[in-house]
């Protein structure tokens, strides 16, 4: 790649080569040529200028442009000294705050999969078993039940087909919710989107620091791409990717020092310095590149819209082995190579012909029926360069993201998205609102300076009423404090035709008069509210989702005005899912290198107080490669409010407030599912527990009601046979003979509780009285028959 910008001539190196052809000094050449290219091009592709990000950011920051300040203060280039008292008033900031914290409390779940065809197939393959196997065990079962079976096999074929994972996959998922806990994914992946909404792009790298896997976020002013693509809307499909930024020398020892010397060390520390005295202090040498103030340059070159992006001036500032506080300068250089590979064909001991890929030095065994085809894959190499002439982590990328499918196809590591449309230039939503924030800024300037110069109605005094020897401060004293005016008719002109005269007589305009237009500063007012309205249309950012509601507003129109808002803004929040998908899946991968051939388990806190475990086990790991997806964020987010807003109906149907805690700091849709799931099931156990114990009651209940029927018929037996008894007495008495002693056959009754038994003796001796009063009138009546006879 020959590049020739501002009498520059530079070549990129080579890449079609072996790798003994691959030295030190290649390394080196394609650093350095890096470092010239950049410098050279303005050519940004689909991306924004280094200009437009900057602007957007100092924009966001407060920080005015000297050109603009200019153009607002002095539109006519007046040679005058004007008050340099223009501001920025942010109105931009509160729209790209707002949908910050939304993304901090949007829902972000990701699933990982297997991708490897042998792998998925293992996996159908045990959940066929397992279900076999269960369906075995129920119908071999003494308690078969083919209904109950049918409910059962239902149940195990949803959780096979949503819940079950293979244990990679478990694993893989356990090391992202590592990352989220260890490696602060969360506030990385919020200040990306941050990114995204001030620059348009938002970038992150995984690396291995430390032999620990790393996801890192990028400053989208720091990289630059060469070769992207016309339309392509991902960092990582440029050929030459350039990181530059300044670095602390300890974090510079942090991260080479297994590749740093003695006197490397000792540069960096001294900062190239020339001489070194006694009581010279830190930072306080002489430096061989002297630093550059950016800022300081930014004013003196007059402002960001005179400068074009990377040009030989702006570079000058990243040309400097240190900045002004001591930093180092950092280059980093990734781009793509090329790798000498073989196609291998063999025959295996089955005597089937095989292929396989091999290395460039691979000794082919002709003799054998070997024969290889010499091929070139693509492959990512990287370079750094600290200060101007320390070059450290040359050679191939550890990790080269390689897919199993196509061996040529893989990925820098580097991932990052550029909200743009096609081969449009990208366009965040800070540039979308800056021509707008301009034009405020203006018009606010513009009313501050009316106001300035609006003075209200004032009084006009006479000063030939102003008593004899009085200052001007004693009479304003006076107005002021005591509201009292005081006048002296008798004072004269001291010179003049009216000396003598009294002033009283004397001709006077009293009364007031007004400074200012109170006008244009009601018309300023109604244009900046003006302003404001466009910026909501623009923005799609409705008043009503920012909290703004009115007491006339009825409760569907604002929540149609929050669905609506939400729809002109979900793009944003739909990139940035997808820019996580990709920066998980790094990664996974980066952990797979970092934590080759390792075991380990480690315990973290998750974000709602739990703890977990990373079981990991390098050997099964880094044989798979793992898809990731995410269920749709604003639907689980829908979904988790609407849940969370039935909590007082789940307390009414049995729920219990422990349950309501556990639910409501589940932050996981899926997890969600599986506890209302447990919790559902937890109440049909306990309403079935109730009924049950109701229908044992009520079988108590019956059993009793069933004794006491039986007592009831006893007792009544052994009234009929006293009633029997009394009869034949009553017979015998009136043959005159003596009644025979009968002996009652009472069966023995089961013991009664004694409340009962003192009663039904109560009952029964009541009517032996009632049957003895009956016998006796019976016998008189028997004895007056007889005498009557």
């Amino acid at each position: 790649m020959s590049i020739l910008k501002s009498g520059i001539s530079q070549t990129f190196p080579s890449q079609k080569r072996t790798r003994n052809q691959k030295d030190k000094k290649f390394y080196q050449g394609c650093v350095d040529s890096g470092d010239v290219i950049f410098q050279a091009t303005d050519i940004m592709g689909v991306r924004a200028s280094l200009k437009e990000k900057l602007s957007n950011y100092n924009l966001h920051n407060d920080i005015v442009d000297p050109e603009e300040v200019k153009k607002v203060i002095n539109p006519n280039n007046i040679e005058a000294n004007f008050a340099d008292n223009y501001k920025n008033y942010p109105l931009s900031n509160p729209y790209i705050n707002n949908l910050s914290g939304e993304e901090r409390r949007r829902f972000f779940n990701p699933i990982v999969t297997l991708a490897n065809p042998d792998l998925i197939n293992m996996k159908l393959n045990e959940t066929n078993e397992m279900m076999n196997e269960y369906l075995v065990q129920q119908i071999l079962s003494k308690k078969y039940d083919e209904d109950k079976t049918k409910q059962e096999i239902a149940q195990q074929a949803k959780f096979v087909n949503f819940n079950y994972r293979d244990k990679r996959e478990r694993m893989a998922t356990q090391i992202i919710q590592y990352g989220f806990a260890v490696g602060d994914f969360k506030e990385k992946f919020s200040r990306c989107f941050e990114d995204l909404l001030i620059a348009g792009e938002e970038i992150a790298s995984a690396e291995i620091i430390g032999g620990e896997p790393v996801l890192r976020k990028l400053n989208p002013l720091h990289i630059y791409t060469i070769r992207s693509g016309s339309d392509s809307n991902k960092i990582e499909d440029s050929d030459i990717i350039i990181e530059i930024s300044y670095i602390p020398v300890g974090q510079a020892i942090d991260e080479y020092h297994d590749e740093l010397k003695d006197t490397e060390i000792r540069k960096l520390e001294e900062g190239y310095g020339s001489h070194i005295g006694a009581n010279s202090k830190l930072f306080e040498r002489q430096l061989r590149n002297m630093p550059i103030d950016m800022e300081g340059w930014l004013t003196e070159q007059g402002g960001i819209g005179n400068i074009i992006t990377a040009n030989k001036k702006l570079t000058s500032f990243f040309g400097g082995g240190f900045d002004q506080y001591g930093n180092i300068r950092k280059m980093r250089t990734i781009w793509k190579g090329m790798r000498k590979l073989g196609v291998l064909d063999y025959f295996d001991e089955e005597g089937d012909l095989q292929k396989k890929y091999v290395d460039e030095d691979y000794p082919v065994n002709e003799e054998n029926g070997e024969s290889v085809k010499w091929i070139w894959v693509s492959e990512w190499y990287e370079g750094t360069k600290l200060a101007d002439d320390i070059y450290v982590k040359m050679g191939p990328r550890p990790v080269q993201f390689r897919s199993m499918d196509n061996p040529s196809k893989c990925s820098p590591g580097i991932v990052g998205n550029i909200f743009n449309t096609n081969s449009s230039v990208s366009k965040s939503l800070m540039s979308l609102m800056k021509p707008y924030q301009l034009t405020y800024n203006y018009f606010m300037h513009k009313l501050w300076e009316e106001m300035k110069t609006y003075k209200g109605k004032i009084a006009k005094i006479q000063t030939s009423l102003i008593p004899d020897g009085w200052t001007m401060d004693q009479f304003l004293y006076y107005i002021d404090q005591m509201k009292i005016v005081f006048e002296d008719p008798f004072n004269a002109a001291k010179e003049g035709v009216a000396t003598g005269k009294l002033a009283g007589s004397m001709n006077q305009s009293g009364g007031s008069l007004e400074i200012g237009d109170p006008m244009m500063v009601k018309q300023i007012l109604e244009i900046l509210s003006f302003i404001e309205m466009r910026l909501q249309d623009i923005t799609g950012i409705t008043p009503q989702r920012k909290g703004a509601i009115e007491n006339r507003e009825t409760v569907g129109g604002v929540e149609r005005s929050i669905t609506q808002s939400t729809l002109n803004t979900e793009k944003y929040y739909g990139v940035h899912d997808n820019f996580r998908i990709r920066a998980v899946e790094a990664y996974l991968e980066t952990a797979k290198i970092a934590w080759k051939d390792q075991k380990f388990k480690r315990q973290f806190i998750l974000d709602d107080g739990s703890q977990s475990v990373l079981d990991f086990d390098g050997e099964l790991f880094s044989e798979t490669e793992y898809g990731v997806h995410i269920t749709t964020a604003s639907a689980d987010m829908e979904m988790m409010q609407t849940l969370k807003s039935l909590a007082q109906p789940f307390l009414q149907n049995g729920g219990s407030l422990s349950m309501v805690m556990d639910l409501y700091r589940t932050k996981d849709p899926a997890s969600l599912q599986r506890k209302l799931e447990r919790y559902e099931q937890e109440i049909k156990q306990q309403e079935q527990q109730a009924q049950q114990a109701q229908v044992e009651q009520q079988e108590r209940a019956m059993a009793k009601e069933e004794a006491l029927e039986k007592e009831k018929l006893a007792v009544d037996e052994r009234k009929n046979i006293r009633d029997n008894n009394t009869k034949l007495q009553v017979a015998a008495m009136k043959d005159n003979e003596e009644a025979p002693e009968l002996e009652e056959s009472v069966e023995e009754e089961e013991p009664l509780d004694r409340d009962k038994l003192n009663e039904t003796i109560r009952s029964n001796m009541a009517k032996e009285d009632l049957q003895k009063e009956g016998l006796s009138i019976q016998r008189q009546a028997a004895k007056v028959k007889k005498t009557q006879n």
